[in-house]
């Protein structure tokens, strides 16, 4: 780690981590713009419609099916585990994602 950033981190009081799908893709959980993202299924707009939703709940699951419930091989990241060392610290109070 940066010497300027660790020596920041250690001195504050009040952290806050502002994260992106990149945490989470580390897991092994997909995103929604990569590769094989959400967004590449061609009725992913319907996906997040109320209108939808409400006419066919059932739509909304069968479409996130993998997404929620998936069969991937997801474990905390390195990132996951230094914001929870941060947290047990006391000193992140915030994660923003």
């Amino acid at each position: 780690m940066n010497q300027q950033l660790s020596v920041m981190i250690q001195s504050a009081h009040y952290l806050v981590a502002f994260t992106g799908a990149g945490v989470s893709t580390l897991s092994g959980l997909p995103d929604f713009r990569g590769k094989n993202g959400l967004y590449n299924n061609p009725e992913s707009m319907k996906i997040f419609d109320l209108q939808v939703f409400q006419r066919d709940p059932g739509f909304y699951y069968r479409a996130c099916r993998t997404m929620l419930y998936g069969d991937h091989d997801i474990s905390a990241s390195l990132v996951h585990h230094q914001l929870a060392i941060l947290e047990e610290q006391g000193r992140l109070k915030s994660i923003l994602t």
